[in-house]
């Protein structure tokens, strides 16, 4: 998987079933954590995208920011474990 950043952040995953089989969708999830002041604890921000099982890249209208980034297949029985976590600046 690689993550580039232009007008968004891209992402690219080579490995995956099959379209044929039974492979409904990607999820794409992004997180970010957003430091505050000493007087509020840190959040983190998670961002969900649905990616058609026919497409291996897609770009996240996300904006800049530290983003760690997971892809997931999901079949009609749940989504496998996520894959190797990559970081988009």
């Amino acid at each position: 998987m690689t993550a580039g950043a232009l007008g968004g952040v891209r992402v690219a995953w080579t490995k995956g079933s099959p379209a044929a089989r039974t492979l409904r969708r990607f999820l794409v999830t992004a997180k970010s954590t957003i430091e505050t002041t000493a007087i509020m604890e840190s959040f983190t921000i998670t961002r969900e995208f649905t990616v058609s099982p026919d497409l291996r890249s897609t770009v996240l209208p996300l904006e800049a920011g530290d983003w760690r980034i997971t892809v997931q297949e999901c079949t009609d029985r749940g989504c496998n474990s996520p894959s190797p976590q990559i970081t988009a600046r």
